[in-house]
C-alpha cells in the first residue's frame, strides 16, 4: 500500500508542477508582487488606525486564527476504481491513509507559519502583552490543531455499524473548540493553548487505531471527497490554462436574461449572442471575472496612494481581459459552429464587442472607489 501511495504521489506532484509552471507565468508574478505590496501598505495603514488592546481584540484575532485552519484538506488521491480493486486490501489501506494524512499536513503547516507571521503585528496591537514569543506559541498551536483536524478527517473516513463519528466530523464542533483554545491563549496564556491542543491531539492519536480496526472504510464517500477536492484545484488552474480533464457545467441563471437584451439575437450578432449567453451561463469565466471585480474593488477602497491605486486599477483590468482571451476558442470543438454561414471576422468582432462591454463594466465599478478615495476625501480635507 505504501508503494501504491508513493506512485500516486509522484504522479500527483508531477501534475501539480506542470500546471503551476503555467499559473506562475511572468504576468501573474508581476501582478502578485504589486498585489502583495499594496496589501502590505494597506495593512500597515490599518494598524495605525486601530486602538491599542481593546477588549474585543482577542475575539478578532482568534477568529483570524480559526480561518487559517480552514486551509488544507485530507488528500487521499483515491480514484474511481479503488472501491472495486482495492476492496480486498481494505485492512492494509490504513497505512496508505496515514501516509496521505502526513502528506496533507505539509502545505497547511507552511501556510500556518506564514499566516501566523502575518497576523503577529495585528495581534500585537489588539491583544495586551502579545509579543514574539506569544506569536510563536500560537503558530505552534495552529500546527497542532491542523494535525488534529487531519486525524479527525481520517477518522471520518471509516464507519462502525454504518455510523460515522458525526460529533468529531461536525465542523461546528471542531471550530468551536478551536476558537475556545485560541481565546484562552490570547486572554490568558498561549502556553495553555499549546498544552490543551497537544493533549487533544495525543488523545485522538491514541483512540483512532481502535476505531479503525472495528470500522469499515467508506470507499464511495472518500472517493467523492477526493474528486471534489481535486476539482476545486483544477478550477483554479483552469483560470490560467486549459484543463482537458475538467468537466464544465452550465447553469441556467434566468435572472440574468435581462442582460442579453443588450445583445440582439439576429444574424449579424450570432457570435456576439453566443459568447454573451455562454459567459452568463458558464461557471468558469463568469466566476473568476466576478472575483476579480470584487477583489479589485475592495482593495482599491483601502489603498490611499494614488500611483499604487492607478497601477492596481490598470492591472486588474489587464488581468481580467487576459484571462478572458481563452474564451474565444470555447466553441471551436462544436461542429455546428463550423456550419454557421458567417465570415470568420464576425466571430472576432463579436468577441471583441463582448470583451469591451465586460471590461467597460469593470472599469466603471472599479472607478467608484478611486473617485471616492481621491475625489470626495480630498475635498473634505
Amino acid at each position: 500500500m505504501l508503494e501504491l501511495w508513493q506512485q500516486r504521489l509522484r504522479r500527483h506532484i508531477s501534475r501539480q508542477f506542470k500546471y503551476l509552471r503555467l499559473v506562475f507565468n511572468d504576468h501573474f508574478v508581476i501582478a502578485l508582487i504589486f498585489l502583495i505590496g499594496a496589501l502590505a501598505m494597506g495593512y500597515a495603514n490599518l494598524l495605525k488606525l486601530l486602538p491599542t488592546a481593546p477588549w474585543w481584540g482577542g475575539l478578532v484575532v482568534g477568529l483570524l486564527y480559526g480561518v487559517v485552519l480552514g486551509v488544507g484538506q485530507l488528500a487521499t488521491l483515491l480514484e474511481q476504481a479503488d472501491d472495486t480493486f482495492l476492496l480486498p486490501k481494505e485492512s492494509d489501506l490504513f497505512h496508505y491513509l496515514v501516509a496521505a494524512r502526513n502528506y496533507s499536513l505539509i502545505l497547511p503547516t507552511i501556510f500556518s507559519i506564514l499566516a501566523g507571521i502575518a497576523i503577529l503585528p495585528l495581534a500585537a496591537v489588539l491583544v495586551a502583552n502579545f509579543g514574539l514569543w506569544a506569536g510563536v506559541m500560537m503558530i505552534l498551536t495552529l500546527i497542532i490543531l491542523k494535525d488534529t483536524q487531519l486525524w479527525l478527517a481520517l477518522l471520518g473516513a471509516y464507519e462502525v455499524n454504518g455510523k460515522t463519528p458525526t460529533l468529531y466530523q461536525h465542523k461546528t464542533y471542531f471550530y468551536g473548540v478551536v476558537y475556545g483554545l485560541m481565546l484562552l491563549g490570547l486572554y490568558l496564556s498561549p502556553f495553555i493553548s499549546v498544552v490543551l491542543a497537544l493533549a487533544w491531539n495525543l488523545w485522538m492519536r491514541r483512540n483512532i487505531t481502535g476505531y479503525v480496526l472495528e470500522g469499515q472504510l467508506r470507499f464511495e464517500a472518500n472517493i467523492d471527497l477526493e474528486a471534489a477536492r481535486q476539482y476545486k484545484i483544477l478550477k483554479i488552474y483552469n483560470l490560467f490554462t486549459d484543463i482537458p480533464s475538467l468537466q464544465r457545467h452550465a447553469k441556467r441563471r434566468k435572472y440574468l436574461d435581462f442582460l442579453l437584451k443588450l445583445f440582439p439575437a439576429n444574424h449579424r450578432n450570432t457570435y456576439l449572442y453566443l459568447f454573451a449567453r455562454g459567459f452568463l451561463r458558464g461557471t468558469e469565466y463568469l466566476g473568476f471575472y466576478l472575483r476579480f471585480l470584487l477583489i479589485g474593488t475592495l482593495i482599491l477602497c483601502f489603498v490611499h496612494q494614488l500611483w499604487v491605486s492607478l497601477v492596481l486599477y490598470l492591472l486588474f483590468l489587464y488581468l481580467s481581459g487576459f484571462q478572458l482571451l481563452p474564451f474565444f476558442d470555447q466553441y471551436d470543438s462544436i461542429v455546428f459552429t463550423k456550419l454557421y454561414p458567417i465570415p470568420a471576422k464576425e466571430k472576432l468582432a463579436g468577441f471583441q464587442k463582448l470583451l469591451m462591454t465586460i471590461l467597460g463594466l469593470q472599469w466603471f465599478v472599479t472607478s467608484i472607489p478611486l473617485v471616492f478615495v481621491f475625489g470626495v476625501s480630498s475635498r473634505r480635507d
